[in-house]
């Protein structure tokens, strides 16, 4: 699969220090300062946003920094959002808006990033209680995978648009979730498999993502979701070092000359998520695991590519 990119582009205009009302019209008056947002969905796969560009109602936050003259680099770690925080952009399908509208203070450097979707009751993001305003450096997002979503909702962050004045400023977002499933098939000739139950354990159901860092903090909550074959979930990316999956299953045999088939319930098998060095999910990397099942036994393979353009295989027994 192919680099999955979501970017929100932001034509922003700050006023600030001005001294007379001439100075005001001046600067609002040029088309170039007009306020106005675009985007682009680049060759998203099946998860909350899909196609050329976001749905209708979308909404993402926006925080940014105004560190004068001096660069994001040197400030990083010591800029707070102080132009704007947590700010809720919606998407009606043809323009973004926001409120209170922001324009560029004169002569200096403005940086944002960006997280998609803005928190809501039942998606399961929020930002950290612990980020507030007077924070310095980049926000802390928690995320819990939603039981009433069941693995669907899709979490991403921008990377840092940085030193911007009165350019267009431009959002490119990436997955920071992993995509999981799981699939079966049977090597026995004639037969058909059909998975009836898949049980994870050891697996956390949530986690802090560290903008700075593009690290995650797994929860110490576990997965208590239903996990249906041939299905992607999104999870939070954590260490798989002890998790393991459980499945039930039934097999189907058909014999043409007989015109009849004949189906068994399969032993139940928990068998380890890991194998080799691929002891965790990453973050923008899909998981397709994929159940073979015979006669005899039960064994699990996996391939690992990215929502970008790297792919592992590693095999999983």
């Amino acid at each position: 699969m192919k680099t999955n990119l979501f970017i929100a582009a932001l034509s922003l205009v700050v006023l600030a220090g001005c001294s007379s009302e001439d100075e005001v019209g001046t600067l609002v008056a040029k088309n170039d300062n007009v306020i106005n947002f675009t985007t682009y969905v680049g060759k998203q796969t099946k998860a909350a946003v899909e196609g050329t560009a976001l749905p209708a109602k979308a909404e993402f936050g926006v925080f940014a920094y105004n560190t004068k003259e001096a660069l994001w680099n040197a400030s990083a770690t010591s800029a707070t959002p102080n132009f704007m925080y947590n700010q809720k952009v919606t998407f009606d399908g043809a323009n973004y808006t926001y409120s209170p509208v922001k324009y560029w203070p004169n002569a200096e450097k403005v940086s944002f990033i960006g997280y998609y979707p803005f928190p809501t009751e039942t998606n399961g993001v929020s930002v950290s209680s612990t980020f507030t305003n007077k924070s310095t450096g980049l926000p802390k997002i928690e995320f819990t995978i939603p039981s009433s979503e069941n693995g669907v909702t899709d979490l991403l962050v921008s990377t840092v648009a940085n030193d911007k004045s009165k350019e267009t400023v431009s959002l490119t977002f990436q997955h920071v979730l992993s995509k999981v499933k799981f699939s079966a098939q049977t090597i026995a000739k004639g037969s058909t498999v059909t998975i009836n139950t898949i049980t994870l354990t050891g697996i956390k159901n949530g986690g802090t993502y560290d903008c700075a860092a593009g690290t995650w903090t797994s929860s110490t909550t576990d997965l208590n979701n239903t996990i249906t074959a041939d299905q992607a979930y999104l999870m939070v990316p954590q260490s798989i070092e002890n998790a393991k999956v459980a499945i039930t299953y039934t097999v189907t045999t058909t014999d043409s000359n007989l015109n009849e088939s004949v189906t068994f319930n399969g032993e139940a098998k928990n068998i380890a998520l890991k194998y080799g060095s691929v002891t965790q999910w990453d973050k923008n990397k899909v998981y397709n695991y994929t159940i073979d099942v015979s006669l005899s036994d039960v064994k699990l393979s996996a391939t690992v590519e990215g929502w970008d353009t790297s792919e592992e295989k590693p095999e999983i027994k």
